[in-house]
């Protein structure tokens, strides 16, 4: 994405004639329309590099709020993780990032000739103040091209935030099947940004430079911000693709929640077996012989990671970086013993003992022993849940988190809850497929 130098209306000749300070934030509140109530409305606002960093973290934090929203931005499931844009979320916009009186800024709007208050999407305050903080990061003096770039990719992601949990909030108001979520994803062809991008952040990062490309049917109207008619089509737009987005997506999970057949096991269960549940039922005897055997090869990286395990735990964590993945199983095996990081073997040993509680009450999790997939959900699911109070699942997520930040090569949040959780579901299948191996 490039930007243009683009002149203010006041140095253009125009007949307006803002003061100093004015000029000196970027803002004229001479201006009229949409432009100028947000001019005047956030007048005290100045947008530098101090501005930007609050404005990111804002961004990132929204993403990575709890488990669910990491889960979600961060893989590629539709209506099983609950993501929701709150009172409380829309507060901290207009008190934190724009310091503004939305309610003050929105009876103003409402009284423009090109925004009808029915309207939902199109005269909502918050809507319309990313698109205008869109265009005051274009004209502030005080940043960098990169910086802008950055900071409007931001905001934009902010508004398509809020836009995609309202949907999802409406079309789901109870968790979804996470079988038929993970079926839906897998019959979808490259014809899908979803499959394309591999997770709906990336896909939703993907449309923000779209829409903020020099030359594309937005370009002048965030970049010249005058033209209300204008700045109602492009929110108007942006929530538009979305729902078209979503609703693609929703179709294929119908047919396949209305047709059970259409759901899919890992393609690896066709040369790989679980040791299935007579093998581990016995916990107080089993459990010892399993532990012994993970911690006997974890040690030895050729043997404890096997590239075809790899795959089946790629294939179900959609959104995390194989490359960072490897890198925490190689950290594992690298530091695992006693001269290594304690932290390892406690992980193991919580974890397996989490998977042994688990099994001996729910008997049906490896009925199957060709059921990779299954197994691989299910605990999935328990480790990302974001309401779980389990003593021993906190503890291993703190643990595998705190080798995590210590393996890979990223302070990226979303990044490292996934590898977390995928080294957990590794541990946990290299584990119980001892027998297959030996």
């Amino acid at each position: 994405m490039e930007l243009q130098n683009w002149t203010p209306p006041w140095m253009e000749g125009g007949n307006c004639n803002p003061s100093f300070e004015e000029i000196k934030h970027g803002l004229d509140s001479n201006a009229g329309g949409v432009k100028g109530v947000f001019n005047r409305g956030c007048a005290d606002l100045k947008i530098d590099k101090k501005f930007t960093i609050k404005l990111h973290q804002y961004a990132q934090g929204f993403a990575n709020k709890n488990e669910d929203h990491i889960a979600f931005f961060g893989g590629t499931l539709m209506g099983v993780n609950p993501v929701r844009f709150k009172n409380e979320d829309r507060n901290r916009w207009f008190d934190d990032i724009l310091e503004a009186d939305d309610l003050a800024m929105e009876d103003e709007l409402h009284q423009l000739e090109a925004i009808v208050p029915s309207r939902m999407v199109s005269s909502d305050v918050m809507n319309l103040s990313c698109l205008w903080l869109t265009h005051a990061i274009y004209v502030s003096p005080y940043l960098s091209t990169k910086e802008k770039e950055d900071a409007m990719m931001d905001a934009i992601m902010v508004l398509q935030y809020k836009f995609i949990t309202s949907i999802l909030a409406y079309w789901f108001k109870y968790p979804a099947d996470e079988a038929v979520a993970i079926a839906t994803y897998a019959a979808l062809s490259k014809k899908f940004g979803l499959k394309v991008y591999g997770s709906w952040g990336a896909l939703l990062r993907s449309r923000a430079e779209d829409i903020l490309a020099q030359g594309k049917i937005h370009y002048l109207t965030y970049t010249k911000f005058d033209n209300d008619k204008d700045i109602v089509y492009m929110v108007n737009d942006i929530q538009g693709r979305i729902k078209d987005i979503l609703k693609n997506v929703r179709d294929k999970f119908e047919i396949i929640r209305l047709n059970p057949k259409g759901l899919i096991k890992s393609t690896s269960s066709t040369v790989i077996t679980l040791d299935g549940d007579t093998k581990v039922r016995d916990k107080k005897r089993n459990f010892v012989i399993y532990r012994r055997y993970i911690h006997t090869v974890m040690g030895d990286r050729a043997t404890f990671i096997r590239p075809e395990l790899v795959d089946v735990i790629d294939d179900a964590m959609n959104a995390m970086s194989r490359e960072r993945f490897l890198e925490a199983l190689n950290y594992l095996s690298l530091n695992h013993g006693a001269k290594g990081d304690p932290d390892i073997a406690e992980l193991v040993d919580e974890t397996l003992s989490h998977a042994f509680d688990y099994i001996s009450t729910n008997r049906d999790v490896m009925n199957n022993p060709n059921d990779i997939g299954g197994l691989v959900a299910k605990m999935r699911s328990l480790y990302m849940a974001s309401k779980g109070s389990d003593p021993t699942l906190l503890k291993m997520r703190a643990l595998a988190e705190k080798i995590v930040q210590r393996a890979v090569k990223t302070k990226n949040g979303s990044v490292i809850a996934a590898v977390r959780t995928g080294c957990m579901l590794y541990i946990i299948l290299r584990t119980f497929t001892m027998n297959h191996y030996k």
